[in-house]
């Protein structure tokens, strides 16, 4: 009798496990799906007014900046301009200046006065004292946002102390060149952001 009821225990025991392992549990998942964008940065650099002159000879050299005489003032206008789409951001414009003359007398073919907002980064400057040019680079002094302009001069002075002797076949070209960085988690329009992003 001990056998049989062994015996019939075990078949109750293995008709609970199939039974229990076939019962059906409530079961849910879920997921979030995580969609990252990556930012941007867009600037352009013009110059409306130097652009648009008159180009009589369609040589690329506004009419009114060629010939020039000592001690001449024209229009030139680089601005700065962040694109719709782009993030706000650190703005920095290098002009490269020809230099004239030798020795003590040395200097910069033009002058220009920087609009407000602008601010030179004097450890980048390269003066003629050294340098068959002279360079410049300014810092906006503010992040500028999406569709925001900027000038960094309007006019450009050519030197009134030319020599004939100096300007004989002379040819005078200015560079200028804008670089921009995401404002977010960098730390300002600074020497060393530009040191280490563009000074190459």
């Amino acid at each position: 009798m001990n056998k049989k009821k062994t015996i019939i225990a075990a078949l109750v025991l293995l008709l609970v496990l199939l039974v229990g392992g076939a019962i059906a549990y409530f079961t849910d998942k879920e997921e979030v799906k995580n969609t990252f964008t990556v930012g941007k940065v867009d600037i352009t650099l013009t110059e409306p007014i130097w652009s648009t002159a008159t180009d009589a000879n369609n040589n690329d050299i506004p009419d009114y900046a060629e010939n020039m005489m000592p001690g001449t003032e024209i229009d030139k206008d680089p601005t700065v301009t962040v694109a719709a789409d782009s993030a706000n951001a650190y703005v920095f414009v290098r002009v490269v200046v020809p230099c004239l003359g030798a020795g003590t007398t040395r200097r910069e073919a033009f002058t220009y006065t920087t609009e407000s907002g602008w601010a030179e980064l004097t450890e980048a400057e390269k003066t003629c004292a050294d340098n068959a040019t002279a360079t410049h680079v300014y810092a906006h002094t503010a992040a500028m946002t999406k569709n925001e302009t900027a000038k960094l001069f309007s006019k450009v002075k050519l030197d009134k102390d030319l020599t004939q002797e100096e300007a004989d076949g002379l040819v005078l070209e200015m560079p200028i060149n804008a670089f921009a960085i995401q404002k977010d988690n960098v730390g300002g329009a600074t020497y060393a952001v530009w040191n280490a992003n563009f000074n190459s």
